[in-house]
């Protein structure tokens, strides 16, 4: 396994050079007799925490989680409010160095750069689909130009996605906009959905308490409208912030087999 770590931050300077943020690999080892050619799918990682804190349960699990099915994951550790004064664009900035990195460095990697994937996790997973929404943003061109860095698929487990107030997660919200209003209404992600948003696959609980399951029901609803295909699982019953379901990851949360499955379900979503 090439487990190593970079910090983002000293590699690309400018909007977020300021910001402390790292990307850790976890790229499998070439089995015996595979061809030294082989390039694997990549998904990079943004664990949630309302944009206070990075959730350790859904980094390092979730990375092997993918890795044991031959999928090279990257975990992004990105910048908080907790810890620092990074507001938007500074973490959708960091996501995209993060996949700029890992699109450039591909060969070294071994894995295919047109097959990066992007996964996150409540607050995480509106990371990751702002990267999956906004690559052709202003503020992506900008600091990066013309070079593509559009995710091959989404990955978006009980995400936080929309601003309507009747079902918004306030704190994610507020964290990430820095209490302006303007900016918590242009990261309704579901606004900037087109037909070149990358396939999703989305998973949440219909009683999550924390984020409403309406989040990825009206995005899911907006993914079809724009003929973008898609695979939404609504579990019946589970805690927010489940991660992997199962005793490695369980914490505070839930262990549930069947909603275990959604990491298989996801892999098999990566290689369509």
């Amino acid at each position: 396994m090439n487990n190593t770590e970079v910090r983002l931050n000293e590699l690309y300077g400018g909007a977020i050079g300021k910001y402390d943020c790292s990307l850790t690999a976890y790229v499998p080892d070439a089995m015996d007799g595979e061809s030294p050619d082989k390039r694997r799918d990549a998904v990079l990682i943004c664990p949630g925490g309302g944009y206070h804190m990075v959730s350790r349960r859904e980094a390092e699990p979730i990375a092997l989680a993918f890795a044991s099915r031959d999928v090279a994951a990257f975990v992004l550790r990105y910048s908080v409010r907790e810890s620092s004064d990074a507001v938007f664009p500074v973490q959708l900035l960091q996501a995209a160095a993060a996949a700029d990195y890992i699109k450039r460095n591909a060969a070294a990697l071994r894995v295919n750069p047109n097959r990066v994937s992007v996964c996150g996790f409540s607050a995480g997973a509106h990371l990751a689909a702002s990267l999956g929404v906004l690559y052709k943003s202003k503020h992506v061109k900008e600091a990066f130009g013309e070079f593509d860095l559009r995710p091959s698929k989404m990955i978006l487990g009980y995400p936080v996605l929309i601003s309507d107030k009747q079902i918004y997660h306030g704190g994610s919200f507020m964290n990430v906009s820095g209490g302006d209003a303007a900016v918590t209404e242009y990261l309704s992600l579901d606004k900037h959905i087109d037909k070149d948003t990358p396939p999703s696959f989305l998973f949440h609980t219909s009683d999550d308490t924390v984020v409403d399951v309406r989040n990825s029901l009206l995005f899911a609803a907006a993914l079809r409208k724009n003929g973008v295909p898609f695979e939404l699982h609504v579990y019946p019953r589970g805690p927010h912030g489940i991660s992997l379901a199962t005793s490695l990851t369980s914490g505070s949360c839930a262990e549930d087999a069947r909603i275990a499955n959604w990491i298989c379900d996801a892999a098999a979503f990566l290689r369509l």
